[in-house]
């Protein structure tokens, strides 16, 4: 059994989940839809936004002193201020072990993911909605 996920040596196969994920994604971005940030959650799929709404009352009828501790947490590691040194230090050991065409892909990935979020929060200010756990900034996406 080889070491290498088979996703990486099947190329028809990837190439058919980025199709797959990209149609998501559109599909997603549809569904949601612009609207203005006062009407948060509406969406222009109504299905979309009623499991929105509901996973936000879900979530705030749960919430308790460990639970939020943990998701604070969460939310802390998933923040710049960690995962941007994580990055750092990904992208030196790639060049360090002279892995050229993954530190490209590495970072060509980071740079376009953090461009087009940048770009859909702008485009579709969508707001957040009440009772927010962490204290933010910007639009929600």
């Amino acid at each position: 059994m080889s070491a290498v996920p088979a996703i990486l040596t099947h190329h028809r196969r990837a190439l058919g989940v980025a199709i797959g994920l990209l149609a998501v994604l559109v599909f997603l971005l549809v569904a949601v839809g612009r609207h203005p940030e006062q009407q948060a959650p509406a969406t222009t799929l109504a299905l979309v936004g009623d499991v929105d709404a509901a996973v936000a009352r879900w979530a705030a009828e749960i919430r308790a002193g460990a639970l939020t501790v943990s998701f604070k947490v969460l939310n802390f590691i998933g923040a710049g201020i960690v995962t941007i040194p994580v990055r750092i230090v990904a992208s030196a050991w790639l060049l360090v072990r002279r892995r050229f065409v993954a530190l490209s892909a590495f970072v060509l990935t980071w740079v376009a993911s953090e461009v087009l979020l940048s770009w859909f929060k702008v485009y579709f200010h969508r707001g957040r909605p009440p009772g927010a756990l962490v204290e933010t900034v910007g639009f929600s996406f």
